[in-house]
């Protein structure tokens, strides 16, 4: 039995789906859009099977994925689609592995998702979603692609803290009605949250932006917080509006950093900010931008 061979029935043991596509040649684009419709049905059955049921399935696709590096069903196989479905019961794959990216675009968890301590091997992508009042949680998380919740509405509260993102991560237009803590977060590539609008309190705490952070026109309604937070590359919160305290207690900007045009109705604390050293050009932009746009700073 030929290596193709023994490829081709280990992945129709594990996607049953795909097994009349694996000896077709050149698929037709009616094949990929069918492909891709069982793909999503499956994705949706194995999620709603349990987090053990998962997992037996992931670590299998995962060292079938290793053993046979750059081959394209395979890697389409592993891929998660849940887009454009309702969950109705609480989404619960904490401690997962996901073996490929995640394309859950236009989702409605309607009791809540649970994704702690997931390893995901590609982008983790859930923009335009509707997650209702028990939350998301996306804690302890390591993302080797990119993570992308554009244009989410989020009743519930949003965890996100310690997990390592590997590429960028895109909050922008983000509508958060609860808490978020992205406490101890590495985000390895940059972070734009450009619009977002948050609610309640946001914590970025003693979190590291490797390649900066562009949090421009964002409205905070309450308390947001970047404690100790290191910005390697540049910072911007221009046109920010900031409706209650903003703390930015020993936070360290090795770049430029601007607020240029951002509101303040709030108790601001600049206690211990640092810049890297041949930024201090830029050290003083950024109190000089404070001091036009804001009556209140503590230093």
């Amino acid at each position: 039995m030929s290596t193709t061979t023994l490829w081709q029935q280990d992945l129709a043991d594990l996607c049953p789906w795909i097994e009349e596509f694996l000896d077709a040649g050149e698929l037709s684009s009616f094949d990929r859009t069918m492909m891709a419709s069982r793909r999503r049905r499956a994705s949706i059955e194995r999620a709603e099977y349990g987090s053990e049921f998962w997992n037996r399935w992931a670590t299998r696709m995962m060292q079938l994925r290793f053993e046979n590096q750059g081959n394209e069903l395979i890697d389409f196989a592993c891929t998660t689609n849940w887009e454009r479905h309702t969950f109705d019961e609480r989404l619960d794959l904490a401690g997962c592995l996901f073996p490929g990216s995640v394309h859950a675009d236009d989702i409605s968890l309607l009791a809540g998702g649970y994704f702690s301590a997931c390893e995901v091997f590609g982008d983790f992508n859930m923009r335009n979603a509707y997650i209702a009042e028990d939350g998301v949680w996306l804690d302890q998380m390591k993302i080797y692609g990119a993570l992308r919740l554009r244009s989410s509405q989020i009743d519930g509260r949003l965890e996100i803290r310690n997990s390592v993102i590997a590429r960028a991560t895109d909050l922008s237009e983000l509508l958060a009605q609860n808490e978020i803590w992205a406490t101890g977060c590495r985000f390895m590539e940059k972070v734009t949250a450009e619009y977002a609008r948050f609610a309640s309190n946001v914590s970025f705490n003693a979190s590291r932006f490797s390649e900066g952070a562009d949090f421009s026109s964002c409205v905070f309604e309450d308390v947001v917080s970047f404690q100790k937070s290191r910005f390697e590359g540049p910072a911007s919160f221009e046109g920010c509006i900031f409706e209650d305290k903003l703390w930015l207690t020993n936070a360290f900007f090795n770049q430029e950093a601007r607020m240029g045009e951002a509101r303040f109705r709030c108790e601001i604390n600049l206690d211990g900010v640092t810049f890297g050293a041949p930024h201090a050009a830029n050290e003083n932009r950024f109190l000089e931008d404070f001091t036009a746009r804001s009556g209140q700073r503590s230093l």
